[in-house]
């Protein structure tokens, strides 16, 4: 399809109802999960974390993020989200874990 563009979207590794979780293969799935992403033809991958420590939940072992690793697989723009309405969150930008950040709740005008 001429003009458009693929989109793929996941979570950090921690799931909705518990913060702990983390991959069982860590660097070794992303770098499936990425490849797997990359031959799909993405343009684009969004990775969303639940919004309070985003750089803890986003670190797959040591100092590697799963949105640095995607960058390196996929060599795609990655999006990072969660909680990137605070200055702190944000700076995953200039720390070149993501290309891009993106806002929901903070954006809104009632965020609960």
């Amino acid at each position: 399809m001429a003009g458009a563009e693929i989109l793929f979207r996941f979570p950090t590794q921690t799931k909705v109802n518990d913060f702990e979780y983390r991959w069982t293969g860590g660097e070794h799935d992303g770098r499936v999960i990425f490849a797997a992403v990359k031959a799909a033809g993405a343009d684009f991958i969004h990775i969303a974390s639940e919004g309070r420590d985003w750089l803890s939940t986003a670190t797959l072992g040591g100092n590697l993020t799963i949105t640095q690793l995607a960058k390196q697989v996929a060599q795609v723009p990655v999006i990072a989200n969660g909680g990137m309405h605070h200055p702190a969150q944000a700076e995953v930008l200039e720390e070149g874990h993501s290309d891009i950040i993106s806002l929901g709740r903070g954006a809104i005008a009632i965020p609960d």
